[in-house]
């Protein structure tokens, strides 16, 4: 009787971690689903706000021109505007501790003395100032929105 006793318990264990295992699997992709889901979801909304976004300029300059502008007028939230979407609160950031530390014209003065570099037909440019023979390349990348043909700071 104690051998039949101990062969069900083990029957039942194992029906059991079975079902815990099966439960697991099952659970886990539930949560795969559903986060691809959000995902593509977000990728969505992203693709949505480029479609939407109306700020920069037809070339890498006149965007450079529009943010200097914009900066230098103390409108933050505007200038941040310039900036591809994904980066748009991490500049905003930036340039109020920019400010804070009274770092602001210094980078404006950098980055009014920029040349052009690379195929604007690419959608993809850089440019570059060095204020003297001692110091290292300042370096602004720029990329073309494709929804709206509209050039995006990219990086500073």
């Amino acid at each position: 009787m104690k051998n039949m006793t101990r062969v069900w318990w083990g029957v039942g264990g194992v029906i059991v971690v079975g079902l815990l295992v099966w439960a697991g699997n099952f659970g886990l992709q539930l949560y795969q689903q559903w986060s691809q889901q959000r995902y593509i979801a977000s990728v969505e909304v992203l693709k949505a706000e480029y479609r939407n976004d109306t700020y920069g300029g037809a070339t890498p300059e006149e965007t450079l021109r529009l943010f200097i502008t914009a900066f230098k007028a103390s409108d933050l939230e505007l200038a941040s505007k310039y900036f591809i979407i994904e980066k748009q609160a991490e500049y905003l950031a930036k340039m109020q501790n920019w400010v804070k530390l009274g770092k602001g014209e210094e980078v404006i003065g950098r980055i009014s003395e920029t040349s052009i570099h690379g195929n604007i037909d690419s959608g993809y440019v850089s440019m570059d100032a060095q204020l003297d023979d001692s110091e290292i390349p300042y370096s602004i990348e720029l990329v073309r929105n494709e929804d709206t043909q509209k050039w995006k700071l990219n990086n500073m």
